[in-house]
């Protein structure tokens, strides 16, 4: 991928940052009534006599099942609380970080990198911010002018699409497509710079937190991440070079560090404890 992407992922954590930060997104719908009711005429005694009675095949037929209609899209609010969780977790990570660096310091190197996984994620958590458009569509500008997203909400299935533009021509444009399971609040992403896929991202609820997997590609090179987390557990795995992985989306994954054992890099913190493991050698911290 080129070497200008940083620069667009560098651009759009400083957008929407605060946002994240600072604003906490509300589901609750808005509906408005009339204050009162029209008035009409009486109906005479001859007209109700000559209005015939409806039978019971005249019902009108129920409607079909449709989703209530919605202030913010589902997916905006799944993703806000799972970047909240994901937080608190790394926090645990945060207040290590010292003792790792004295330890290892390619770990906390790793670590820094790690961190910025979640950057390109943050515009999924702003689509509350674009305009509704019809009934569980929201459609029009994201956070600016230059940049758009189309969500619908059908049944079950939220599916998204965000063109993310900057300013700047030599910053290259970036597409975010995917759609979030209501039923199982699990997500599937995928990141394209120029046509090309460069990011795959899942998530899903498991246990009291989530797991996740980022499948990056850069040039010949593939980098897995996965991670299973919650406020009191953070377990994380590096796998070089791997083949795309099985999805995710819509699957029951234990809270387990099994998830993301390998050898190349790990790292496990509960509880205030923890350990990484690089290349086979185990550092306790």
């Amino acid at each position: 991928m080129s070497k200008r992407k940083p620069k667009l992922l560098n651009k759009l954590f400083l957008m929407f940052a605060t946002f994240l930060m600072f604003v906490s997104i509300s589901g609750c719908s808005k509906s408005e009534g009339n204050g009162g009711t029209e008035e009409t005429d009486p109906v005479s005694k001859e007209e109700e006599k000559e209005t015939p009675p409806k039978k019971d095949d005249e019902t009108t037929p129920p409607k079909k099942d449709e989703p209530a209609d919605l202030a913010i899209p589902p997916v905006a609010d799944g993703m806000t609380k799972y970047l909240e969780v994901k937080r608190k977790a790394y926090e645990m990570l945060d207040t290590m970080m010292d003792t790792i660096s004295v330890q290892n310091p390619m770990v906390s190197i790793t670590l820094m990198g790690l961190f910025s996984t979640d950057i390109p994620l943050a515009p999924l958590a702003s689509l509350s911010n674009v305009p509704k458009s019809g009934q569980n569509v929201w459609e029009g500008p994201l956070m600016n002018q230059d940049s758009k997203g189309h969500v619908e909400l059908k049944g079950d299935i939220c599916t998204f699409n965000l063109e993310m533009k900057s300013e700047e021509e030599e910053i290259q444009n970036m597409i975010i497509s995917g759609e979030y399971d209501t039923k199982t609040e699990s997500l599937q992403a995928s990141f394209s710079v120029d046509g090309k896929e460069t990011m795959v991202f899942e998530y899903v609820p498991s246990g009291s937190g989530y797991a996740s997997q980022v499948f990056n590609k850069e040039n010949e090179e593939t980098t897995l991440i996965k991670q299973v987390f919650n406020e009191n557990a953070l377990y994380i795995g590096v796998f070089k070079d791997s083949s795309k992985q099985d999805s995710i989306y819509k699957q029951n994954v234990e809270f387990s560090e099994d998830f993301v054992k390998n050898d190349f890099l790990m790292i496990a913190i509960e509880n205030g404890k923890g350990y990484t493991i690089i290349e086979n050698e185990k550092y306790e911290y």
